[in-house]
């Protein structure tokens, strides 16, 4: 659909406009939001904000409003709404993805309680050292376990428990 308007009789200006795929309303192209699904559904601002919001209070997981194409951060960071609103949003998302992949191979997460950060691995068998992005907290990417570089996860309860007795008993030797 394309608008005309005449500014003062100078010359007609063309503005395309699109219709939202929710509301059936036309808008201007800066006021439609295209979801990265394969149907690239296309969403009025003010749907796009709403359809997030209903399915947050419904405990879903964030998807398109026509689809079930989860929506990814940089989606969500293009919400109309305060930045408070993004987080809340952002946070959410994170935390209902850990928990539908929970216990799944690939998806780590941070074990500092406080922290958000989760990461999605190429191979989830390997072990190395993880440094999170957001806190700093080094772990092992198998046990979520302070990182043990020359001792493997099984290890770690009897060396971790032969190094508490050790301390427990007096670590100072005695001639």
């Amino acid at each position: 659909m394309i608008c005309f308007f005449d500014l003062d009789g100078i010359f007609p200006y063309e503005i395309p406009l699109r219709v939202c795929d929710i509301c059936a309303e036309s808008f201007v192209y800066d006021d439609i939001f295209v979801v990265g699904c394969d149907e690239s559904h296309k969403l009025c601002y003010d749907c796009f904000a709403e359809s997030t919001t209903n399915q947050m209070r419904e405990n879903q997981i964030l998807k398109c409003a026509t689809c079930d194409y989860q929506l990814a951060d940089g989606e969500i960071k293009q919400l109309r709404v305060s930045a408070q609103q993004k987080e809340k949003f952002l946070d959410y998302q994170s935390q209902r993805t850990f928990n539908k992949y929970a216990g799944s191979q690939g998806v780590l997460k941070c074990p500092n309680k406080d922290c958000k950060w989760i990461v999605e691995l190429e191979n989830p068998n390997s072990r190395f050292r993880v440094k999170c992005p957001l806190c700093e907290y080094e772990f092992c990417s198998l046990c979520s376990q302070q990182y043990h570089y020359r001792t493997t996860c099984q290890q770690l309860p009897e060396l971790t428990q032969r190094w508490f007795f050790w301390c427990d008993t007096g670590s100072r030797l005695t001639k």
